[in-house]
């Protein structure tokens, strides 16, 4: 217990440890960060002012004086004064390093027709923050020249730094002894449980009264647990009761249980019996349905059937008789007459063109095909009067 209230402790310690050291310089950084654009801004303005009457007559030597006379601050790394074409007029000795450095911020100056601040990482010569702020010089509202310069950011480093070291130290200190005195605390607790502990091994009336002589600070501590362990010897013996009551509820239900389950399985064995019943009796309808639904069907058909194979067989009959008599006739005809050779071969030509002898052939194998479906449609009336015998008065 004493290693679990340790470690929450130096875990919430060190989680506000964490925030102040982070969030806190953070906080005065950014607004040392804004106080340094502020004087960097103010520092431009001055200049402005200072700067008209030498832009208006082109006087360098007076800005030149200018600006070498900001650079006392020292937080000013540099100061460009540009005319309003863009040529440099005067500078406070920018080495060639930081001139090439300057150039995008010089470009970015002319576009602009207001302050503008920037931030860039180091200033080249010397290798430190620097903030950089253009204002553009009007006289009667015609813009005469550009002032650019840089205010250095160091300051605002060390003032950051410093804190966060001071803060550490805070934090360390504090952790430190929050750490000491968890420790003594857990100590004394630990004691005075471990006290309890012994005190309560023993439950005899005798080693609590001399609990309380013991140590007086824990005299009402001692009183409580003995209250709580009556009550909990009470508690006890209800429970037990109340277990074994229980328990013989439980089994009484599962004999009923048993008995419901034996009882809800045969119930289940007679459902399944009369499922497969009615399934083979729905089966049997069905087949009757279909048998009744043929028998209508032949009973309806059968005369009709019947009516009709007999035309069919006496038409059959009747074309047989036609033809052989037409086949007669033109035989006949064929001996009786005396044909020249040319009148024979103009007949024998116009059989071969009406193909004769195939119409004969074709006209038998008709007839052959109406015999046999005659006689094939008398088995099919045969079979229709056979189903129909049950429904006929004949079948009665």
């Amino acid at each position: 217990m004493r290693n679990r209230f340790l470690i929450l402790l130096v875990s919430i310690l060190g989680l506000f440890s964490v925030l102040l050291l982070y969030w806190l310089p953070s906080q005065v950084g950014g607004h040392l960060a804004d106080e340094t654009s502020r004087r960097a801004r103010l520092a431009a303005e001055v200049l402005d002012k200072s700067a008209i009457g030498p832009l208006v007559v082109n006087d360098q030597a007076a800005l030149n004086q200018i600006a070498r006379g900001l650079l006392r601050d020292n937080d000013i790394l540099y100061v460009l004064i540009l005319d309003k074409e863009g040529k440099p007029l005067a500078d406070s000795g920018i080495s060639q390093q930081g001139k090439i450095a300057l150039q995008p911020r010089v470009a970015e100056a002319l576009r602009r027709e207001s302050d503008w601040t920037s931030e860039a990482a180091l200033w080249p010569p010397t290798r430190e923050p620097v903030v950089h702020v253009s204002r553009p010089v009007f006289f009667e509202q015609l813009r005469i020249g550009t002032i650019l310069l840089g205010i250095s950011g160091r300051g605002t480093e060390l003032v950051v730094n410093h804190i966060r070291k001071q803060l550490g130290l805070f934090c360390g200190i504090m952790l430190l002894g929050g750490i000491l005195l968890s420790l003594g605390v857990s100590r004394s607790f630990s004691r005075s449980l471990t006290e309890v502990s012994r005190i309560l091994e023993d439950s005899a009336e005798a080693s609590l009264e001399a609990g309380r002589q013991i140590d007086p600070a824990l005299k009402d501590l001692v009183e409580k647990v003995a209250s709580a362990r009556n009550s909990f010897d009470t508690t006890l013996k209800e429970l037990e009761t109340q277990k074994l009551q229980l328990e013989a509820d439980l089994t009484g239900m599962q004999e009923e249980n048993a008995l419901l389950n034996s009882r809800l399985s045969a119930v289940f064995k007679q459902v399944a019996s009369q499922q497969n019943k009615l399934k083979g009796s729905e089966n049997q309808s069905r087949e009757l349905d279909k048998m009744s639904a043929l028998i209508q069907f032949a009973t309806s058909i059968v005369t009709e059937v019947e009516s009709s194979m007999r035309h069919v067989a006496t038409g059959a009959e009747q074309l047989r008789s036609n033809l052989a008599r037409l086949n007669g006739l033109i035989e006949r005809l064929e001996r009786s007459c005396v044909h020249s050779p040319e009148e024979a071969e103009q007949i024998r030509q116009y059989k071969d063109s009406i193909s004769y002898e195939r119409v004969k052939e074709s006209m038998d194998e008709l007839l052959a095909t109406i015999q046999g479906g005659a006689n094939w449609a008398e088995q099919l009336v045969d079979l229709l009067r056979h189903l129909a015998v049950p429904n006929s008065p004949r079948g009665k």
